[in-house]
Parts: structure tokens; C-alpha cells; sequence
């Protein structure tokens, strides 16, 4: 999808460079070449099974970002010695973690002094809030339970999941500028869960044809505007906020099994024998 895509965000911002981030999936010798054209930069998490080698006359370079991470970055080639036509020329930036893997970005931004290797991470991470908003639409909105088999009845499911994420996050807005609170401490969750309920109270309760009149004719912008700040105004629960946010945990490392797998009656067994020889 991404040649038809591109031209569509290209249209969006004509008069200006743009700057295209995205996950190691687009990390190979195709995309990041269709990012480039018309005078673009592109921002991509480095994928291992790309073969990446390093341009010995720029020596490796060292520093720490903001938040006080090590980082490495070298310049070099990404993709097979053998083949220099297919090769790109890139900018490759490790970001060293003590909790968990290093991130390893692959940029055509080659100038190290206008874009420091130490602000990067920090714009790659900015679309962690993509898979944030995909979490929440298969967790919240159940978009992990398929209403149908076909090709057409999941495209339609995931629009209208899509659909109502806007709307519980035009909510979610108009709650928290009415309240003066922060946007980030209302939980998209809870406050979708008494939207829910609402609903499903409406439906049992409401007649059908007077709520099928109510959304028969489109409102203006300023009505809706005006109806949405007269019930989101006053209300408040405090079931709305967010729980706080908890360090991950690091998993253990997985105990071997001999053989390679085992089975619940596998299991009984040796606990029986183990409890025999005790």
C-alpha cells in the first residue's frame, strides 16, 4: 500500500521536506528508496536480517541522549557488498538500553551535526503512540473478536472500530478541557466503558424509531460543539482516570524442557516420581 499511500501524505505538506518514521517491517531496499524521492528523509528501525556494513573512512561515533542512554552511530551501506546498484547509503544510530534490546535506526539524515544521533530515538518514539492507539482498538473496542469470515466483514469491523476510537477520543478531549484536566490521565477504557453502557441503556430503553430520528438529519459543527460541552461539562468520575503507569517487568528466562516440548500429563508424572524418591 505504500505507493499509493505516499502521494496522499506528500499532498498533505507540498511545500516541505517530510520526514518518514516507521517500524522495522519497512526495513529493506525497497521502501526506504520510495521514502527518499521528491527530496524526503526517512527514520527506520534497523531490521537484523538486513545486511548493514560499515563506511571505514567515518570513524564510529559515541554519546548519550537526554535521558542519559549511551548511543552509537556510524555511517556505512545498507544491503549486500555484492550488489553496490540495490545498495543504500545510510546513518545507523544504537541505542543502548540496560532493560531491554537496543534500538538500531537506519536514517538518509547523514548530517550528524543538524540532526544530532541523541534527538532521534526520541523522534522515533514518537509513533509508539500508533501502536498505543492499535492496542486500545483491538483490546478496548474487542476488535480482536471478528464479527464476520469474510475479507469485507474485517475491513468494515476495523473502519468502524477506527470510527468509534475517534469519537471516545473527541470525548475523552471535550472531558478533560471542560474538567482542566490532562488529557493523558483520563482513561480511554473506563470512560468507553460507561459510553458502552450508556448505549446499550438507550437501545433497551429508548424506542428505536425516536433514535433512529435523532440521527436521521447531519448537525452543524457548532451544534454538536455546543451539545457535547453541555453533557461532558459537568459530569466527573473519578472511575475516568487512569491507573498509573507501572514498570515492566522483566520476564524470566525460560526453563528447558528436554526434548524441546512437554505435556500437562508429562508433567504430573516427573512431580510423581519426584515425590516417590522424596
Amino acid at each position: 500500500m505504500v505507493p499509493e499511500l505516499l502521494p496522499q501524505v506528500r499532498a498533505l505538506f507540498p511545500d516541505r521536506p517530510r520526514l518518514h518514521v516507521a517500524d522495522r517491517q519497512f526495513c529493506d531496499l525497497i521502501q526506504p528508496k520510495r521514502f527518499a524521492t521528491e527530496g524526503d528523509f526517512y527514520l527506520v528501525r534497523y531490521h537484523l536480517n538486513m545486511y548493514c556494513y560499515r563506511d571505514e573512512s567515518h570513524t564510529l561515533r559515541t554519546g548519550a541522549d537526554a535521558e542519559g542512554r549511551a548511543y552509537e552511530e556510524e555511517w556505512g551501506w545498507l544491503g549486500s557488498p555484492g550488489k553496490p546498484a540495490e545498495r543504500l547509503y545510510v546513518r545507523r544510530i544504537r541505542l543502548l538500553r540496560s532493560d531491554d534490546e537496543a534500538v538500531i535506526l537506519v536514517t538518509n539524515l547523514l548530517d550528524a551535526d543538524a540532526c544530532p544521533a541523541g534527538d532521534l530515538p526520541a523522534v522515533y518514539r514518537m509513533r509508539w503512540g500508533i501502536e498505543r492507539m492499535f492496542h486500545q482498538i483491538t483490546d478496548v473496542l474487542h476488535l480482536s473478536r471478528l464479527i464476520g469470515s469474510s475479507p469485507q466483514a474485517g475491513i468494515f469491523q476495523c473502519a468502524f472500530c477506527l470510527l468509534l476510537y475517534n469519537v471516545i477520543q473527541l470525548v475523552r478531549a471535550h472531558v478533560a478541557s471542560d474538567t482542566g484536566r490532562r488529557r493523558e490521565t483520563i482513561s480511554t477504557e473506563n470512560l468507553f466503558d460507561d459510553v458502552r453502557r450508556e448505549l446499550i441503556a438507550l437501545r433497551v430503553l429508548g424506542d428505536a424509531s425516536m433514535i433512529e430520528s435523532a440521527f436521521a438529519r447531519p448537525h452543524s459543527r457548532n451544534y454538536v460543539q455546543h451539545r457535547l460541552h453541555q453533557h461532558l461539562g459537568n459530569p466527573w468520575h473519578d472511575r475516568w482516570l487512569k491507573a498509573p503507569t507501572t514498570r515492566r517487568r522483566k520476564k524470566p528466562d525460560p526453563i528447558p524442557i528436554a526434548g524441546g516440548h512437554t505435556s500437562v500429563f508429562r508433567i504430573l508424572q516427573e512431580a510423581k516420581n519426584q515425590s516417590r524418591k522424596q
